[in-house]
């Protein structure tokens, strides 16, 4: 491992398992691909997803709660005062129902130190499999046709693994960030970690109300769109200008989110680099994640409305479908002129078959996506 700044080391050393079974979970899930490098469990599958809890509440779990699709490697997390041989050998006999070959088993416990009784019943364990297996065995296999090699870490080696993680030191609160990024002071990163993940599930904000930074952020981007106006497009052949200016602010925002989130593996996996340049990229990267945040928060609760504002610009700007209106200026003799327009856009919602002219926009269409914008405006604007 690296020398951690004395500081850090320090804190590291103090750092106490989550209280609850969940976060400890999480944290096991964080760790386990470091675990995994330290023990040098091959990559059997490199097609795969990510490090990933396994199942939920309620869920048959086989005995897994962490699984890597990579190595074909599981762990169980634990989080009981208590660990004996009977528990353990109860999670062995769930995995043996689990239909999916797997390499190793991990017990991952609470308690600082491994007990030796654990320690010598995980070797006579894997002793005993050994010699069950022969030539024909596979592997991996099934747990059902010969266990997995079996590990078991404490709490002090599993703490030990947020050392050789920047990120994580920092997403758990071991050490936080300083320097030139100031938007980075006081990030909650396990947070920032969450909407990263889940921004583009769809979310009722009946059941997960946005929360106050979320409604936040909300509250300035729409403050871009004239909803008043935006419910009469389609109604006269003429549209202000600002309006639609006003729903590509809009768009062009949460792009610009869209963009950041983007960069948040990237900015992850550079922070745990030992160039220094490429660290100074990854944070500069994560403070523009910090910066937005609240901007990622809403955006779940706005991808309706940005997917719909798309569409409705791409109706209004369709080659053919627009022109100026002629503007009129009063000069100092009081006389009227007309200049080129730079404020109204002109369509055509009448003439379906135009022999000249402005090409058919269909009013139907704009008022179906009009009429569900404001619709979706108003049902998250209720929570502001």
């Amino acid at each position: 491992m690296n020398r951690l700044p004395p500081a850090v080391e320090d804190k590291l050393k103090r750092f106490q398992p989550p209280v609850d079974a969940k976060d400890f979970e999480k944290l096991c899930v964080d760790v386990f691909e470091y675990v995994l490098k330290a023990r040098r469990i091959p990559i059997l599958n490199r097609t795969h997803s990510r490090i990933s809890a396994y199942g939920t509440s309620g869920d048959k779990q086989f005995g897994i709660d962490v699984r890597d699709p990579a190595t074909q490697a599981v762990a169980q997390c634990k989080k009981h005062e208590d660990i004996t041989t009977t528990k353990l050998g109860a999670e062995l006999r769930k995995l043996e129902d689990y239909d999916k070959e797997v390499s190793h088993y991990f017990f991952m416990i609470k308690q600082p130190d491994v007990k030796v009784s654990l320690s010598n019943w995980i070797e006579e364990k894997n002793a005993a499999a050994q010699n069950e297996r022969d030539d024909s065995t596979p592997y991996p296999c099934l747990p059902s046709v010969a266990l997995p090699e079996l590990h078991i870490l404490g709490w002090d080696e599993i703490r030990s693994y947020l050392g050789l993680s920047t990120f994580l030191l920092w997403k758990w609160q071991v050490a936080i960030p300083a320097g030139q990024n100031f938007h980075l002071d006081g990030l909650d990163v396990q947070a920032l970690d969450y909407e990263v993940r889940r921004f583009k599930e769809p979310i009722d904000p009946k059941k997960n109300p946005p929360t106050l930074e979320a409604v936040h952020a909300i509250e300035s981007l729409l403050s871009t769109i004239d909803v008043q106006a935006l419910a009469l497009v389609g109604k006269d052949p003429l549209v202000h200008i600002d309006l639609i200016r006003g729903v590509e602010k809009f768009v062009d925002q949460l792009r610009e989110t869209y963009s950041a989130i983007r960069t948040y593996s990237d900015a992850v996996t550079k922070i745990d680099k030992r160039d220094l340049v490429v660290v100074e990229e990854g944070y500069k990267l994560l403070n523009n994640l910090a910066r937005q945040k609240a901007r990622i928060s809403a955006y779940p609760y706005l991808r309706p409305i940005l997917i719909d504002c798309r569409n409705l610009l791409g109706h209004l700007s369709a080659e053919g479908g627009y022109q100026w209106e002629p503007d009129f200026i009063t000069d100092e003799f009081d006389e009227q002129h007309e200049v080129s327009g730079q404020t109204f856009l002109r369509y055509n919602f009448s003439d379906r078959k135009p022999r000249w002219g402005l090409a058919y926009t269909d009013p139907k269409q704009i008022a179906a996506l009009t009429k569900r914008i404001v619709s979706e405006i108003e049902t998250i604007s209720a929570y502001q």
